[in-house]
């Protein structure tokens, strides 16, 4: 699950839309190690937000 407390949001507010760009584990079906990448963009706060977590 992404963490958006980096960007000054504990929960990122109803007005952003999320972009899944990439989810997938690092072996097929098992979740310990994977990537994911997104993007959080909110329109009313002219503001775009890029996520991307290697675990």
């Amino acid at each position: 699950m992404a963490s958006f407390d980096s960007f000054g949001y504990n929960k990122l507010p109803i007005d952003f839309s999320i972009y899944l760009i990439i989810s997938e584990p690092y072996k097929p079906f098992d979740w310990n190690h994977g990537k994911l990448s997104l993007v959080a963009v909110s329109k009313q706060r002219s503001e775009i937000i890029f996520f991307a977590k290697h675990w």
